[in-house]
This record gives structure tokens, sequence and C-alpha cells, in this order.
């Protein structure tokens, strides 16, 4: 087991995916043609200093991504010299990424090399490029009780039991006794690994140390923050009902069971320079108005910023959605460009 030197104490169990060690370059090989999975290969040599000094992040790595999506391969290459040859690897470390294998297609496995990375040999930026090249978001170790992510059906059932019995409704769910705090509110942060470098970094960091988890600990136990994959397909049904056209997307969904307790749905866009580089700030405002039930507060900070709607319930939001998006399709001049917008959004998060 591995813990993380943070000050979080978070423990991680390394053994629950391994990476790969090749013996020979035609086993590499093999493995490449036949698997269904994108292989981030790691050439190292014995002996070599930054390779030492790497492998412990390697194995981080494997950990990080489910094998059934991203798979980390090691091979030695000295000792594989026809490897070496045939991808021209002439220094060590390095890192190639390759794209699933197509059996039967008659592919080489130089067919398949998506990528080599040339970033730094850190555990965080090596993660991203993984992510990023193969749309796969890393399962970072929770950092705290009150930051989550959304990965199974398990973890779904636990976000729902957090909602009170008017969100319930409101998806369409059962109502039963729930399992947070009676006002904790709750915070929906739907991501994607094809956001822009700036949002990747706030979003997609270890939460030990990116904006969710800083605002965990801001919020303490009186709220629940969730990181949400929109381009998964099995979160589709509640992208759907949040619609989720782009991403980053946040909503705060305060537990109070009278009719103040809103919906406050928060656009971040790269070109809204209105709250770019000030994100954690206005999401920190946010929830402590959510944390303090201070629903005037929130209603002013959705008139000073235009990123940031209230609606009085999830049906509202849903019905303004429809106007606005019937608007933009009837409005002859502008409405092209709105369309063409929301298109680009919808598919910068699939």
């Amino acid at each position: 087991m591995l813990r993380f030197a943070n000050g979080w104490g978070v423990v991680f169990l390394l053994l629950r995916v391994s990476a790969l060690e090749f013996g020979s370059t035609g086993e590499l090989y093999q493995e490449l043609l036949r698997t269904e999975c994108y292989t981030l290969v790691y050439v190292y040599a014995v002996g070599c200093h930054w390779c030492q000094r790497l492998d412990p992040q390697f194995d981080r790595l494997a950990a990080l991504f489910g094998r059934d999506a991203v798979q980390f391969g090691r091979i030695e290459g000295r000792r594989s010299r026809n490897f070496s040859r045939d991808f021209n690897v002439e220094s060590y470390p390095q890192l190639l990424l390759f794209a699933p294998g197509r059996p039967g297609d008659g592919l080489l496995p130089q067919d398949l090399l998506m990528g080599v990375y040339h970033g730094p040999m850190e555990f965080t930026a090596i993660a991203h490029y993984v992510g990023e090249q193969t749309g796969q978001m890393p399962e970072w170790p929770q950092a705290r009780g009150n930051t989550l992510q959304l990965a199974d059906g398990e973890s779904l059932e636990k976000l729902y039991r957090q909602l009170n019995g008017r969100w319930r409704r409101a998806l369409g769910l059962p109502l039963a006794p729930r399992s947070g705090l009676a006002s904790s509110p709750v915070v929906l942060f739907f991501v994607s690994p094809w956001m822009g470098s700036r949002h990747r970094e706030l979003f997609l960091q270890d939460p030990a140390s990116n904006a969710i988890g800083q605002l965990g600990k801001q919020g303490g136990p009186s709220a629940q923050l969730w990181t949400v994959d929109c381009t998964r397909e099995q979160w589709s049904g509640l992208v759907n009902e949040f619609r989720v056209s782009g991403a980053p997307k946040v909503f705060i969904l305060p537990q109070s069971d009278n009719e103040n307790g809103a919906v406050v749905a928060v656009d971040l866009l790269e070109y809204d320079r209105q709250v770019w580089q000030h994100e954690l700030e206005l999401l920190s405002r946010l929830l402590d108005a959510a944390v303090g039930e201070d629903h005037r507060a929130l209603s002013s900070m959705s008139q000073e910023f235009h990123s940031i709607n209230v609606y009085d319930s999830l049906q509202d939001m849903q019905l303004q959605f429809k106007k606005e998006r019937d608007r933009s399709i009837d409005d002859g001049d502008g409405g092209d460009d709105q369309v063409v917008e929301q298109l680009v959004a919808r598919i910068r998060c699939m």
C-alpha cells in the first residue's frame, strides 16, 4: 500500500491493478494486437536513474485506470532491441501510447501508435496525458469523506441516498431514508477528459489538491461534493436530467425541503472572462451561501454573474432549457450561432 504524503491521510491499495511486464518484443506485440483497450508502454533500462524514479509512479498510474479501459505495461528496452528499433527508442525512460488492437485487420503494432509522451515524468502530468488522449478519466483515491467520484452503481446509489425527498421526487426516485445530514447540500461537478487545460488542472488533478478537494475541505461535513464524468454512457441518465451539454458544469442542490431549495447551475466557459481564473473564488462563495442557506446571496450572485443561474426546481430548469433551445432555433440571425455553440459544447462533452 502507498500512503500519500499530502497531509490528507489517504491510503490507496495498489494491488487492485498492476502494470504488466513483457519479457520480449513478440510478447508485447501479441498483446497490442489482441487487446481491446488502450496500452501505455513504459520502456525502461536496468540501471537507469530516471527509470528508477519513474518505476513507483508507473505502478500508481496502473492503479488509477481500470484495466478494461487502459492497461499499462513495461518492457526493458536494451533487452528488447527489436521494439526499440521499430519505435526509434534511443533514450530512457520512454512512454508510448497505443490504440486498442483490431484482430483480423492485418495491422502492425506501428499502426496502433497514438503518440509518444514528451511531458514531465511526473505522476499527475502523465495521468492527464493518458486521460486526454483516451477519454478515460483516472479514478483518484478519495481524498476526503465528502469529496466523491461517481464510479459505479454502488456510488450512484450512495449519491441518491444523500438526496432528500424533494430531489428524489424530482429525479423520479423512490423515497427512502437519507444517509446524509439533514441540510447538507449536494454539489455535482460534471467534467470531461477533453476540457481545456485550465479546467483539467482545476478539476481533474488529485482530489487532495484540486479545486473540488479544496472546496470539500472548506465545506467540511456540511457539503457532499461529487465528480461526474459526463462522457460515460452509464451516467447518461443523470447528464440528461440536468441538461448537461458541455463541461465543466456545476450544480448545487440545497437540501432544504422548503420552496427556497432551488437548484444553482454554474457554467464555467473558457471564453467567460468574468469568471476566468476566478472559478475557485466564485464556487467558494456559492458553497458558503448554500451551506448557510443564504438564498438572498445565491440570488444576488446569479444577477452579478451571467454564468450563474438559480432555478426554482429541476423541472423549472428543464423547462427554461427547452425554451432557450426553441428560441435559438426560431431566431433567424443569432439563432444559428447559438445552435452551433450548443452543438460544439455537446461534442466536447461526448
